[in-house]
């Protein structure tokens, strides 16, 4: 492919959003949100009917793509990903405590669109610190052949289980490398078995449980991070509690699942969309090093 050759054209992306602390998180969390900051704009990756797509923004409105695809095909993918959620990020930007989310109150939300990777990066995450979390994701796209315009793609299940060594090599628990190549078996088997219940918070839940390794927190984090379910708050995440008692409280302790549950009560049925913001800003103000 040829990176040289772009095309360019004016979009509104930046209103209503914060440009600074989307890049901010953005230079924090590099992969494999097929999203990253080069200079002073946001490149990413998309999937146009099953062509990539390089698409690159600044602040300034200026999107710019690599691939073949027309403008508007483009421009409304952008769109969409920009104003997913609009309406919820309106109604939290708008609330009496909206102070409290920080910057983070206006990003857009962001999810994954790779059902796998969403899951084994959740698993990745599970009990341990940033580095050891991100170090590990880093290395299974290092690992992977899958790339686009330089852009390393997450590997697919297929190739973990034709090559386990990648996920061998990882400095986690051989519990967790366990529960990765098992997952890698399952969506091999029965690549749709998650994406299928998608319409039902309860089922997909309840099929996320069955599997090994899978607990409440993972499943909770996972279909926030998937499918923007974020009805089901995961109170027991440290960082949740830590975060909460800091920006909500001023305190720096961690707060009981109790505490917490009782603290987001204050913005009800937006208390999952509270707690997914109150993570964006402690990786913005907490994880100071960039990646």
């Amino acid at each position: 492919m040829d990176n040289s050759k772009h095309r360019e054209l004016k979009v509104s992306c930046r209103p209503p959003f914060s440009w600074t602390a989307l890049r901010e998180f953005l230079s924090r969390i590099p992969f494999p949100l097929l999203e990253r900051v080069e200079g002073d704009s946001i490149v990413r990756l998309l999937d146009l009917d099953g062509r990539w797509v390089k698409i690159s923004i600044d602040p300034r409105g200026r999107l710019r793509w690599w691939g073949e695809a027309d403008g508007k095909s483009v421009e409304r993918r952008v769109v969409e990903i920009f104003e997913l959620d609009s309406p919820v990020r309106e109604r939290l930007q708008n609330h009496p405590r909206a102070e409290g989310l920080g910057d983070a109150v206006g990003m857009p939300i962001l999810r994954f669109r790779d059902t796998f990777a969403a899951l084994v990066t959740t698993v990745l995450e599970q009990q341990t610190n940033w580095k050891a979390a991100t170090g590990a994701i880093h290395s299974l796209l290092l690992a992977s052949h899958r790339k686009a315009y330089g852009l390393a793609l997450f590997p697919t299940p297929e190739q973990l289980l034709k090559d386990p060594r990648p996920v061998e090599q990882l400095l986690v628990t051989h519990r967790r490398k366990s529960v990765v190549l098992e997952l890698a078996r399952r969506f091999y088997h029965e690549p749709g078995f998650l994406d299928d219940s998608s319409h039902s918070l309860a089922e997909a839940e309840k099929r996320l449980l069955s599997l090994k390794g899978i607990g409440p927190w993972t499943a909770r984090i996972f279909l926030s991070k998937r499918f923007g379910y974020r009805a089901l708050v995961p109170y027991n995440d440290v960082a949740l509690q830590r975060a909460a008692a800091w920006f909500l409280k001023g305190e720096r302790k961690k707060l009981t699942p109790l505490e917490l549950e009782d603290a987001l009560s204050t913005f009800g049925e937006l208390a999952g969309e509270a707690a997914h913001r109150l993570l964006m800003r402690w990786v913005l103000e907490t994880y100071g090093e960039k990646i």
